[in-house]
């Protein structure tokens, strides 16, 4: 008769119930041994029970009663098992949930008035994501204060993995709804009071209010699923104040290292965690002493809505020390495979800076060797992968390590796919740099650009004109001028360069010579033409016409003096390949071997020390030259004639110091011979001769 009864009654509510036996009598409690629960709602959503042992004591006179009178006072479950899964999708085509029936009173009369469970077993579910009671166990009653203990609790989701051992509380129960309150979750964070009613829950749908009291401040949530609504769409407020960032972190197993206050906070969402670029959703939250990573600030206001898709930003400032920083704007979620820029946006930034050595604790470590004042000031339009704005900077009294800049004004402008430098100005006593240009932002390489320097002294910039500008700093004045364009299918402009005792400041410092540069050409797809080349230093001047083509490099007027006298004189025409070797250079690959060479050279008491100067580098090597060669052809098959003397030589034998002192000479060039007709000189181990 009970069993007849239980089923008929759970028909009612929809739940397909099987029982394997029932013991006991009219006398004495009733177990129900191995039964089997199932409800399955419209929604989809499906709660599947599995009791090994029920142990109730019956109201029999209840049982045969009309309406709502409980026909348990006191049920006692051993052995649960269990899921509730609340699917986020709709029910999928051609899904036949039972039939849902109407009942005018809840699933009351078959509802006990005091409920205690052992070893349980049970996982609320929403698609992949679950939380899992395990080694459960707990009373709930109308007349008296429960309990709650679990072994472990077990949260898998995206934002969180985690298990919680030896979790207690206290609970509480009125009619179909379930209060648990002082739930310790771990120290310093407990859910003080989260309610739900179970039968809403089964059917797919949820209505909850939490308090927790955690990371030194304090959570309420408030959830609740649309009525009607498929797929599951939530409607939530989550409010938030004094929550210790640190904690929380800690708390989520972030890697990332962070502090601060979050004072307080709300987020309010109502959609499908499904699809998102369908929901509507406002944050806003104010931070203080807040860090994330290296990256400190003062405070931090962020406010954000989430419509039809998009994001708009009103408010996003911070502070820090003495600067300050908003931004604001909007943009699109981005679909899967897309960039948010891909999509139209808009952003507005404002920046006043009037402490660049603060910035260190904002952004980058480096920025503690900065000083000065600076502001930002723009804004930028993106459609389609096309954009369109301008930002402003500009920087007074600023500094990196020594490398001082009086004033740094700057013009970017965005069109279409267009970066275009509009204006570019930085002064210092009396140095400037000017420029502007346009470089293509998306798409293959296309720019233009002029640029325009004068430096007294690039020492002073040192610490700017490090790698990857140039290999070592650099001292020495300087006057630079240049315009040029170019795309994929090359380069083209015309320079101007004016060094005045160029020398590296860098470790080879020792080993380097100051020299002089006026250099002036033009350059394009395989050809740079000098009309100006010349190399010189306070004694000695080297001059030609340089012309620099695919696989040659023409050396034309050949001239080089010292004091107004002439040492060397003549032409060349070199097989180096230096538009394909550069800047990998090796041997194989500067040679060209197809090249028709060229080369007459006449010296006269050439002194190798002082010519060698003009490389930029103190060889230590020591003679004067004298003689006249000629050679013509390729490599392979080089016609030569000529001869040439070498006196009062030093010639180093590697970097050890040991040297071929007092070295004398002569050779001859006639064909593809050379021939030594005489060479002497000193060694540490003793004279030496030979031809």
């Amino acid at each position: 008769l009970l069993g007849r009864a239980l089923k008929l009654e759970a028909w009612r509510h929809s739940i397909t119930l099987h029982i394997d036996r029932i013991e006991g009598s009219i006398l004495e409690p009733v177990s129900l041994i191995g039964s089997h629960w199932n409800y399955e709602s419209r929604t989809g959503a499906t709660t599947r029970i599995e009791i090994k042992e029920a142990t109730a004591e019956l109201s029999w006179k209840n049982l045969f009663r009309r309406g709502s009178a409980r026909w348990f006072q006191r049920v006692t479950l051993d052995g649960v098992t269990g899921k509730i899964n609340l699917p986020l999708e709709d029910a999928p085509a051609g899904h036949r949930s039972l039939v849902q029936r109407y009942i005018p009173h809840t699933f009351i009369a078959i509802a006990p008035q005091k409920v205690e469970a052992l070893n349980v077993d049970f996982i609320f579910q929403t698609n992949g994501d679950y939380l899992r009671l395990q080694r459960a166990r707990f009373t709930l009653s109308e007349l008296e204060p429960g309990a709650l203990s679990a072994g472990a609790v077990v949260v898998r989701h995206p934002w969180l993995v985690k298990t919680f051992r030896d979790v207690r509380g206290t609970t509480k129960l009125d009619g179909s709804t379930v209060e648990i309150a002082r739930l310790a979750i771990e120290p310093g964070v407990s859910v003080e009071r989260i309610s739900a009613k179970l039968d809403d829950l089964a059917r797919g749908r949820l209505d909850i209010v939490t308090q927790i009291a955690a990371f030194d401040g304090q959570i309420r949530v408030e959830a609740q699923t649309l009525p009607k609504v498929r797929p599951l769409t939530f409607d939530a407020t989550t409010t938030f104040s004094q929550i210790n960032v640190a904690k929380l972190t800690a708390f989520l197993a972030l890697p990332n290292a962070a502090g601060g206050v979050i004072k307080d906070g709300k987020l309010n969402l109502r959609g499908s965690p499904q699809d998102f670029s369908k929901a509507t959703a406002t944050l806003r939250f104010e931070a203080v002493n807040f860090q994330w990573d290296a990256r400190q600030m003062d405070s931090l206001v962020v406010g954000a809505t989430l419509m039809a898709g998009r994001v708009q930003v009103p408010e996003l400032a911070l502070r820090q020390g003495h600067n300050q920083l908003s931004i604001a704007g909007e943009f699109a979620l981005p679909a899967a495979g897309r960039k948010w820029w891909q999509d139209e946006f808009d952003a507005r930034i404002s920046a006043t800076i009037d402490n660049l050595t603060e910035l260190s604790a904002l952004m980058l470590p480096q920025f503690t060797f900065a000083a000065g004042r600076a502001t930002i000031d723009g804004r930028v339009h993106g459609k389609d992968e096309k954009f369109d704005g301008l930002l402003n900077v500009a920087g007074t009294n600023l500094q990196w390590r020594n490398a001082p800049i009086d004033e740094l004004s700057a013009a970017i402008k965005l069109q279409g796919n267009e970066l275009q430098v509009t204006s570019l100005s930085i002064f210092n006593d009396g140095d400037f740099i000017r420029g502007r240009g346009v470089v293509n932002i998306l798409g293959p390489t296309q720019y233009w650009g002029v640029l325009n320097a004068s430096v007294q002294d690039l020492a002073t910039y040192s610490a700017i004109l490090q790698k990857p500008i140039v290999p070592e700093p650099l001292a020495g004045g300087a006057v630079v001028d240049w315009s040029g364009e170019g795309s994929a299918k090359g380069h083209s402009g015309k320079f101007l360069a004016r060094l005045k005792k160029v020398r590296s400041l860098g470790a080879s410092a020792a080993l380097l010579h100051p020299i002089n540069a006026d250099l002036e050409g033009t350059y394009a797809p395989g050809s740079m033409l000098f009309s100006r080349f010349t190399l010189s230093d306070d004694q000695s001047a080297f001059t030609a016409n340089v012309a620099v083509a695919s696989k040659s490099v023409r050396v034309e007027n050949i001239r080089l003096t010292n004091k107004q006298r002439l040492w060397l004189e003549g032409d060349a025409v070199l097989p180096l390949d230096l538009w394909n070797a550069w800047p990998n250079t090796s041997l194989a690959k500067l040679l060209d071997d197809t090249t028709v060479s060229k080369v007459h050279l006449a010296a006269y008491d050439l002194s190798l020390r002082e010519a060698s100067q003009l490389t930029g580098w103190n060889f230590p090597i020591e003679g004067i030259v004298r003689g006249e060669i000629t050679a013509e052809g390729v490599l392979g098959a080089l016609q030569t004639s000529g001869k040439a003397t070498l006196q009062r030589a030093r010639i180093p034998l590697g970097w050890s110091g040991d040297a071929l002192t007092a070295v004398e000479g002569a050779v001859s060039l006639a064909g593809q011979a050379l021939q030594i007709d005489a060479l002497t000189g000193r060694h540490p181990t003793g004279d030496f001769r030979a031809s």
